[in-house]
């Protein structure tokens, strides 16, 4: 009888560990379903991932462009700064071209400076800048020659005051699309590939130092 009795016990704990096996068993679902973030071992949850786009606006400079105004008696222009605040893009070159683009986009009146005028043309657009070791700015703009005589002049001093105010700049040597240009300067015309520097504009400089100094 022993051995029969020693089958009966073997069978009936069988028979519970089976049943404890299907109460713990993993319900099925006819769907998917989400596991929530809490649920995931720890591993997993810190191997999760999130990207933000940041949507914050480039940075902001104040900086100063040269504009041309009548002299006391009527007879001759200078040159007048005025502060403007311009978003610099990123790069070496960005805060060249931005100053130039705002030069050609600046309307005095628009800025607040209604006796002042703006001899660089409003089509005019920076095309590439590249700043050597010498401090000569290579600056290739389209739409320099759409403006003539005493106002190319104007524009293109205009462009170098305002270019040379930054640090790093010491002249600037112009190109229109691509190409090495000759541009107008007091004393005639620097020959194209020459670097063009405030010295070449002693009158506007003398002018420029006389409201600086006074």
């Amino acid at each position: 009888m022993k051995p029969l009795r020693r089958l009966v016990k073997v069978g009936l704990a069988v028979l519970a560990a089976i049943v404890l096996l299907v109460g713990c068993g993993i319900a099925s679902d006819d769907s998917a379903r989400d596991i929530p973030d809490n649920a995931l071992p720890e591993a997993l949850q810190n191997e999760t991932t999130t990207t933000t786009v940041s949507d914050e606006p480039g940075r902001t400079s104040i900086e100063r462009l040269f504009l041309v105004e009548a002299s006391s008696d009527g007879a001759t222009e200078q040159l007048a700064e005025i502060p403007v605040e311009i978003e610099v893009p990123e790069g070496p070159s960005g805060l060249p071209a931005a100053l130039v683009q705002a030069l050609a986009d600046a309307r005095p009146t628009e800025l607040g400076f209604p006796s002042l005028t703006n001899s660089v043309p409003p089509g005019l657009e920076v095309l590439r800048t590249d700043l050597g070791a010498d401090g000569v700015l290579d600056l290739d703009v389209s739409e320099l020659d759409s403006v003539e005589g005493s106002g190319q002049r104007l524009a293109v001093a205009q462009i170098v005051f305002t270019l040379t105010e930054l640090a790093d700049i010491d002249a600037v040597r112009f190109f229109d699309d691509g190409e090495p240009v000759a541009v107008p300067i007091e004393s005639g015309t620097a020959p194209a590939g020459t670097p063009v520097r405030r010295i070449d504009d002693p009158s506007l400089l003398a002018s420029l130092r006389r409201s600086e100094t006074g």
